[in-house]
């Protein structure tokens, strides 16, 4: 199949790719939505073992919201690196990867559908199922989840550009690095990466000891974001040649 482009043979790789997500990723979107339920029981629990009695004025504590969001957003950033090794797992397999190769599409196609899989349903999966569980836990009359988490009055618009833009560049590393890997490694993918990703974090953390000047640079927001820009599209373009490159 060569690399052009036809939009009927994409559907119906989107309608494959969608049932393998369903099925393979389908529990694990389940269970990274309900992270936010351990912050609501661990401060329930801790209420009722610890302050009630000691601090009664404890039951009017109010759980932040940013603390709420901060559990959303890590669940979030799980799905982006799990996703390609749970719904790809065996893409580059021998024997096991056969159905891949066998598609009637184009590699771009191909690939165009593992970037939409991995990149945006899966995580806005997450993301949708967090919030619907945040908000059931908010109806609620007991816990301490007070005011939906869409009211959060820290959502300023120096927050909003800053921090968000720099952890939508994050995520979207962490996907090219884990889709890319997913492409290369055979086994274990996910653990390979991540012990790959420590080696690296630790040169990094040496190298920043060694010429602390040059991560000052690094360090400033605009630079940091076009670095990190960069690399997932590098990464991004080395996994659309794997595709295109990989032996059965």
């Amino acid at each position: 199949m060569n690399n052009t482009f036809d939009f009927n043979r994409f559907k119906k790789v989107l309608a494959r790719d969608y049932r393998a997500t369903y099925s393979r990723f389908g529990l694990a979107a389940l269970i990274l939505s309900l992270l936010v339920v351990t912050v609501w029981i661990f401060y329930l629990v801790w209420d009722n073992t610890f302050h009630y009695i000691a601090e009664p004025d404890w039951v009017d504590y109010q759980i932040a919201i940013g603390e709420r969001f901060s559990t959303i957003l890590s669940g979030i950033a799980i799905s982006f690196a799990i996703a390609p090794a749970t719904i790809y797992k065996s893409c580059n397999l021998k024997g096991r990867g056969n159905y891949y190769a066998m598609l009637p599409a184009s590699h771009l196609e191909k690939y165009l559908s593992m970037f939409f899989y991995c990149c945006i349903v899966a995580p806005l999966a997450v993301l949708l199922g967090s919030f619907i569980v945040d908000t059931l836990l908010t109806l609620l009359p007991i816990g301490y989840f007070k005011g939906f988490i869409w009211n959060w009055s820290d959502f300023s618009e120096d927050y909003f550009v800053e921090y968000i833009s720099s952890f939508i560049a994050f995520l979207f590393l962490t996907s090219s690095i884990f889709m890319f890997t997913n492409t290369l490694f055979k086994r274990a993918k996910f653990i390979k990466t991540a012990l790959w990703l420590m080696l690296i974090g630790f040169v990094l953390l040496i190298t920043d000891i060694a010429f602390p000047a040059l991560f000052d640079f690094i360090g400033s927001f605009l630079v940091k974001f076009i670095i990190m820009l960069i690399i997932s599209f590098v990464l991004q373009f080395f996994t659309y040649r794997r595709l295109k490159r990989m032996q059965y």
